[in-house]
């Protein structure tokens, strides 16, 4: 008929096709991004990166999990800062060609210097516990 017109339709009728996948990738990308962005920020923080130093040098974890040894990407924990105190626990997976297993850091911060109270290589296949934790000064 003509002069007859068809109904209108709003605007969620006709777009919720295109809108519907672009809300789900913008907010799973928006999800994976701040949890790359957690992480980053563990695996910047100081306790991370000297645990990961003494185990990567430790002959002990050579013998454990061979060499080269190298992190994972789960780091799991907590790092917490006030001021120049703190506290962090940690659970850094590492692998090698050997084996693999777990790191697990225990340090705190007190007025201004990090020192481990634990730092404990948990080994998966046999499952061994090696102690790395510094004796002494750090």
């Amino acid at each position: 008929m003509p002069g007859s017109r068809a109904p209108r339709t709003d605007w969620w009728s006709r777009n919720w096709r295109w809108a519907v996948p672009l809300g789900a990738v913008l907010g799973f990308g928006s999800l994976a991004a701040f949890v790359l962005w957690v992480f980053g920020m563990i695996k910047s923080c100081e306790p991370y990166e000297r645990a990961l130093t003494l185990a990567k040098s430790a002959p002990a974890v050579a013998a454990e999990l061979g060499q080269p040894v190298s992190e994972g990407f789960l780091t799991t924990g907590s790092v917490n800062l006030s001021g120049p105190s703190g506290t962090a626990e940690l659970s850094v997976p590492l692998r090698g060609p050997k084996g693999r297993g777990h790191l697990h850091v225990e340090a705190t911060r007190k007025l201004g210097e990090w020192r481990f109270d634990a730092l404990i290589l948990e080994t998966e296949h046999p499952v061994r516990r090696v102690d790395l934790t510094p004796r002494g000064p750090d």
